[in-house]
């Protein structure tokens, strides 16, 4: 097992580009204070140094110039995070100096195109981008192959960096560019889990040190719905996407609360709880109004639970993939979907901070603990689970008590509902 007492940094510099000699930077070791490294899902991963320059010997230090490519590692003696390369973009302060760098994606977004796509799938489009800033090599390159050909898909004065966040976006998709190469897919939810992170539970002690939900955890849209107009053939476009419809989708979660605002078969809780995400859209035709909502719904999947986790540092912690939480209930205790890995390693020692989102729950126990009688029951008619009201029981030793049936009728569903009201009896 690695000794995680003393975390390290190596750090090279590539001051010729990728196939220049490699030169190990020795002697920060006394000068760096802090070193974060924000692995992210979406935009370039980012890396700053803060270093104390108190002597003003690094200001003109050509280790740190601007466009320098650096390969960074981090981690324990035995257990190091894979080698990133990342390109120097910003250096500030005096005495104290701050160091930005970012990943190679980042080279993308300095030119901007004009320019048409004639009679291609965005995949395809995506692949050609890709060979063009010298990605290739197919083992580096993970795209996911899309259906739709368009008849011209332009490039309007975007970067290809816009580009590709853009067509992604269209798709439901996440675009980056890791160690392991270039990516544009839908997020990989069905991959096992890389961790299993335990809050405080007595006797032991887990990796998580405090964490927080950031959200109200009740039910997301059961479907999206785009609608637009066909102003050649007159008519309106209206398509929608839901877990169902999409033969793609993927779930983390055991208990999605998914709620159809249009189904009759639902409870009254049900029906307070439903809702449906409408949006307009400029798409002229069904195809591409039902690829934008299904886009659309994959993008919105992940809001359920959305959560801020502070941890011991691991380095082979990594965002765009999938982790267990145990220890924090049963509602909580699902898998989630790192979005964001922030490593920070300075005087205090190594953390990781994750922020993280899942599509469900784990549901709810059985029986309140607050509210006598309240217990849970699964709806057969709908994906959600419900609280219903039953018969509250007698308790023994208690006073005499009295059920009185209340019958309710709900103004929407037109349904009745009948619950019970406990009436002590009078005494004497």
């Amino acid at each position: 097992m690695a000794d995680v007492s003393a975390p390290t940094i190596h750090i090279r510099c590539l001051p010729d580009g990728e196939g220049g000699a490699a030169s190990r930077v020795e002697d920060l070791r006394d000068v760096l204070t802090e070193f974060v490294f924000e692995d992210k899902e979406r935009g370039a991963d980012k890396m700053s140094l803060t270093l104390d320059n108190f002597e003003l010997l690094l200001t003109d230090d050509p280790a740190f110039k601007r466009g320098m490519l650096l390969e960074v590692s981090w981690g324990y003696p035995g257990r190091m995070a894979p080698t990133r390369q990342m390109v120097v973009t910003g250096i500030t302060g005096a005495q104290v100096l701050k160091v930005e760098a970012r990943d190679k994606s980042i080279l993308m977004g300095k030119v901007r195109r004009t320019r048409a796509f004639e009679r291609m799938r965005r995949s395809d489009i995506v692949r050609q981008v890709a060979a063009e800033n010298g990605f290739s090599d197919p083992t580096t390159v993970d795209v996911d192959d899309t259906d739709t050909v368009y008849d011209s898909v332009h490039q309007a004065h975007l970067s290809d960096a816009a580009f590709l966040t853009r067509l992604a976006h269209l798709e439901g998709f996440e675009w980056y560019v890791d160690w392991d190469g270039f990516h544009w897919h839908a997020r990989r939810l069905a991959a096992r889990p890389v961790r299993e992170l335990e809050f405080y539970t007595a006797p032991r002690v887990g990796e998580v040190i405090t964490f927080g939900v950031d959200n109200d955890i009740t039910a997301r849209p059961a479907r999206t719905r785009v609608q637009g107009r066909d102003l050649l053939n007159r008519r309106d476009v209206d398509e929608t996407a839901d877990d169902a419809s999409d033969a793609s989708t993927t779930r983390l979660a055991p208990v999605v609360e998914l709620i159809d605002p249009e189904t009759r078969r639902a409870t009254a809780v049900d029906q307070r709880a439903a809702s449906e995400e409408v949006r307009p859209t400029s798409a002229q035709d069904d195809a591409s109004a039902q690829a934008e909502a299904r886009g659309r719904n994959r993008r919105v999947r992940l809001t359920a639970i959305k959560m801020k986790v502070e941890m011991v540092g691991d380095p082979l912690m990594f965002a765009k993939t999938s982790v267990r939480m145990s220890g924090v209930g049963t509602r909580l205790g699902v898998l989630y979907w790192v979005k964001v890995a922030r490593h920070t390693i300075n005087a205090s020692g190594y953390r990781v901070s994750l922020e993280q989102a899942s599509d469900g729950s784990g549901g709810h126990e059985r029986a309140s603990r607050v509210a006598r009688g309240l217990e849970l029951v699964e709806n057969p008619t709908t994906a959600a689970h419900v609280n219903a009201q039953t018969p509250p029981e007698h308790a023994e030793g208690e006073a005499a008590t009295q059920l009185e049936p209340v019958e309710t009728i709900d103004p929407e569903t037109r349904r009745a509902t009948t619950t019970y009201r406990t009436v002590r009896a009078r005494e004497g």
